[in-house]
């Protein structure tokens, strides 16, 4: 009866792993960072230091025209246009036609701090308070940049 080694037979799973990690080491040090990503989370890529980073600058785009709605007008020092009133308007209003008032808020925004990006459409929806949640509104905006189309879902918690 002759006995088997398969010590060598093959890769190992350890081995295959490492390889691959060291290539996407290699993979990641050509490609710079565009920003930072948003909500702040820490870094868990080899070139990232503190926190995560993008690398494409269509979710970069998608981060900064989000964090521009959200922003209140007057919330930042020393430039006091910059943002929305959109929390302001949907808390504080029952109008019928808030959609084409946020809409035009929110294009105007836009076309003054972010031209590049081109707006196509805009919804929102209320949604009623439950036991587990207070009322808020969803809001769905298409725009594209670069020729790809991409959406932005947000939620603006109402205080009603």
């Amino acid at each position: 009866m002759s006995k088997y080694l398969f010590k060598n037979s093959g890769k190992s799973i350890k081995s295959i792993n490492k390889k691959n990690i060291r290539q996407e080491v290699l993979d990641n040090e050509n490609i710079l960072p565009i920003g930072i990503v948003l909500p702040l989370r820490p870094g868990s890529k080899q070139n990232e230091n503190l926190f995560s980073m993008t690398y494409d600058e269509n979710e970069q785009i998608k981060i900064n025209l989000k964090n521009l709605i959200l922003i209140k007008k007057g919330e930042v020092l020393g430039n006091p246009d910059l943002g929305t009133n959109l929390i302001n308007l949907y808390n504080s209003t029952n109008l019928e036609n808030i959609d084409e008032i946020a809409m035009e808020e929110v294009k105007l925004t836009v076309n003054k701090y972010m031209p590049f990006v081109s707006l196509m459409n805009y919804t929102s929806s209320y949604i009623s308070a439950t036991e587990e949640s207070s009322p808020y509104y969803e809001i769905n905006i298409l725009y594209n940049y670069n020729d790809i189309q991409n959406e932005l879902f947000l939620k603006i918690q109402t205080s009603r």
